[in-house]
């Protein structure tokens, strides 16, 4: 049932706050199983979506709660969502013109393999995110993903997808092997994130040399027009810093030609690209990078 609350924040996109109208409890539950439907998962999954305790908010949002049986466990004390043109989901199966989700206190259970090794069980999380679609431009803009701790550490995320089409079921479908980053700016405020979860996630362990090494060891793959000098000195102050760096880190993603998602998914089905022999150069070819490290030594763990 889990896989049905991602594939409706995956299904959906956002607009901005003014434009959304109330939801209705009917809306809720029947977007939930029609989302659940629509990407393939069976009958029991699809009946949970429909059984499951749907409430609408005081401000107008569907809420979903993280103790109901019918979500298995989830990992969330709460998850609000609100969509406008939600009917294009529930009676068309293609995503809604817009999209908003907020998770009040995302939990990471003591059994996590992902944050196995980590030098504290890290903080519940709280999390939202903004999308929109422009058909005109067929653009899919992710306006705000924030992802933030009471640790103090917050990440930030805006980004801008070419090649989407969501005028029906069919071309959404299409859309999802011609897809590309046009741009991307992240900014990550970090207070344990890395060691309590990036590492661990990664399975990067060791002293801090050779946490250092196998970092720069992954950087030194990537295409060296990726990073001009300003950005090189700002990542090795930024690994110098590691295994627990206290500061804001910064990186900007840019593409005249777009980053396609296609290339993406073959080097992490296949191992490489299916179109070149050097899958990191074909898949980063004409991206640009932009990275600032600012170190805070005011930060705690």
């Amino acid at each position: 049932m889990r896989a049905a609350v991602i594939g409706l924040v995956l299904a959906a996109l956002a607009v901005p706050a003014a434009a959304y109208d109330r939801m209705q409890r009917s809306q809720c539950r029947d977007a939930l199983a029609a989302g659940a439907a629509a990407i393939g998962l069976d009958q029991a999954d699809i009946y949970a979506a429909d059984r499951a305790r749907h409430m609408v908010t005081p401000d107008g949002w569907c809420r979903l709660f993280g103790d109901d049986p019918m979500l298995g466990d989830a990992p969330f004390a709460t998850l609000d969502w609100r969509a406008e043109a939600i009917s294009r989901l529930i009676r068309e199966k293609r995503p809604p013109a817009a999209l908003q989700v907020r998770v009040r206190d995302w939990r990471v259970e003591p059994d996590d393999p992902l944050t196995r090794g980590a030098r504290a069980r890290p903080a519940p999380l709280d999390a939202e995110i903004s999308l929109r679609h422009q058909q005109d431009s067929r653009q899919l803009i992710l306006e705000n993903l924030r992802i933030g701790s009471d640790a103090g550490d917050e990440f930030l995320l805006t980004a801008v997808f070419e090649r989407v089409d969501f005028s029906s079921a069919a071309m959404a479908q299409v859309s999802l092997g011609s897809v590309a980053l046009g741009r991307l700016n992240a900014r990550a405020t970090l207070n344990g994130w890395v060691e309590n979860r990036v590492l661990p996630g990664l399975a990067v362990e060791g002293d801090p040399p050779a946490v250092r090494r196998m970092i720069r060891d992954g950087l030194d793959r990537l295409p060296g027009s990726l990073f001009d000098t300003k950005a090189e000195e700002n990542l090795d102050a930024f690994l110098a810093a590691l295994p627990a760096p206290r500061g804001t880190l910064e990186l900007g993603l840019r593409s005249d030609s777009g980053m396609m998602f296609s290339g993406l998914g073959a080097l992490f089905i296949f191992g490489r690209s299916l179109e070149a022999d050097d899958p990191l150069a074909a898949l980063l070819d004409g991206v640009r990078a932009d990275v600032f490290w600012t170190p805070d030594t005011d930060q705690t763990e």
